[in-house]
């Protein structure tokens, strides 16, 4: 099996800099894409901020050849942004664990973490211990396991099309991991169907099936703020996992939102625009809002 590497190429593209804006560091779960944010980003047009939307970091590609290891990853990205102050990270799904790992290697540099539907504590335990935790919970198992497989089943990119074009095939691919808000909105349909299809990512999940073990002994490292976002009806980092997890960091805190599933930026964008730019307030610049 071929060993895990650095990336050949930046996983950033970090933008010129402005003088007192801090830097929201957008990092995706399993095998998304920029377009995951592409509501959110919009939404964020005007705001003294300054931008970076990582596309799926750690699938093979063109642009890295890094693969998903967890704790390779967040060295590579505290290595980047080593130089740089007033970094907000913002992870969702499985990229919180990213986010998590960089906040702890870039104590000084990144000022917090806002975690969207990232209170993963049954799905990273199903991966380290999969059998009991299956015994356990099921039903948060099995969702898990219908997750893994759209995210890494090949999809021919005219299939994708076909499919995010109606409201009823999109609920019947995503099958109760999203609300009506993101199968209701066109360009969200695209966005969240545009995010699968990679079976690279069971790589990524194999070499990844342990580190939860590394997340709890290394709560304590992480002094940052965190912000929760969990989805009320999300079936994997619902509101119970989501403030389990959380109780791990000193500095946690959880917000939960109504009529909203496991695709908080396609599903509630207004409101992750906003707590961004609250939580960026926080890191110690003002962010003056659009008029």
């Amino acid at each position: 099996m071929r060993a895990k590497t650095a990336a050949s190429a930046p996983l950033l593209d970090l933008p010129p800099r402005h003088p007192g804006r801090p830097l929201v560091v957008f990092l995706p779960g399993l095998g998304a894409s920029r377009t995951l944010w592409s509501l959110v980003e919009k939404r964020l047009t005007g705001c003294e901020l300054d931008i970076v939307l990582a596309d799926r970091i750690g699938a093979p590609g063109r642009r890295t050849r890094a693969l998903m290891h967890v704790p390779t990853l967040a060295k590579q990205l505290a290595a980047e942004l080593a130089d740089e102050r007033d970094v907000v990270l913002v992870g969702h799904s499985v990229g919180t664990f990213v986010a998590l790992s960089t906040a702890r290697l870039l104590r000084t540099g990144v000022r917090a973490v806002a975690v969207l539907n990232g209170g993963l504590l049954t799905v990273a335990e199903f991966l380290d211990r999969p059998a009991r935790t299956m015994l356990q919970r099921p039903r948060t198992c099995l969702q898990a396991l219908h997750l893994f497989a759209l995210v890494t089943t090949p999809v021919p990119s005219v299939v994708r099309a076909w499919i995010a074009r109606s409201r009823f095939l999109t609920a019947l691919f995503s099958y109760g991991l999203v609300s009506d808000a993101a199968l209701d909105d066109a360009d969200a349909r695209r966005a969240l169907v545009d995010n699968a299809g990679h079976p690279e990512i069971l790589l990524a999940l194999w070499w990844n099936r342990h580190h939860w073990r590394t997340v709890v002994r290394e709560a304590d490292d992480v002094t940052q703020p965190l912000l929760f976002l969990a989805g009320r009806q999300d079936p994997l980092a619902g509101e119970t996992d989501t403030n389990a997890m959380a109780a791990l960091f000193a500095r946690a805190r959880v917000e939960t939102v109504d009529h909203a599933g496991h695709a908080l930026p396609l599903e509630a964008p207004d409101l992750v625009a906003t707590t961004i730019r609250t939580v960026a307030e926080g890191s110690g610049r003002p962010v003056q809002r659009p008029r």
